[in-house]
């Protein structure tokens, strides 16, 4: 399939990216779906992306609401009292306590 095919799917998000691999598999092996009827092949496409959708916004919510529910159980290193705390890199954090 041409590339501006897959920008036109592209456009579409994740859903439309799904129907563009339908689509592809529809022009690789038209056997495929010939046993279904021509017009209830674009309800079978919406529904498709419909589900598609429905899958990625499951995965994306809970992923997101994973990583808010362990940065508030995980709160990071707690420094109490008079101590310098230098920071140079990410990686590199110094502390110096009295």
């Amino acid at each position: 399939m041409p590339v501006e095919v897959w920008k036109v799917f592209a456009a579409l998000g994740i859903p439309g990216l799904s129907l563009g691999v339908l689509y592809g598999l529809y022009r690789f092996n038209p056997r495929i779906f010939s046993a279904i009827p021509r017009r209830w092949m674009p309800l079978i496409s919406i529904i498709y992306m419909v589900l598609v959708f429905i899958v990625v916004m499951t995965g994306v919510l809970r992923f997101a609401d994973g990583d808010r529910k362990s940065a508030q159980a995980q709160p990071g290193v707690v420094i109490k009292g008079d101590c310098n705390v230098t920071n140079t890199t990410a990686r590199d954090i110094t502390v110096e306590c009295p």
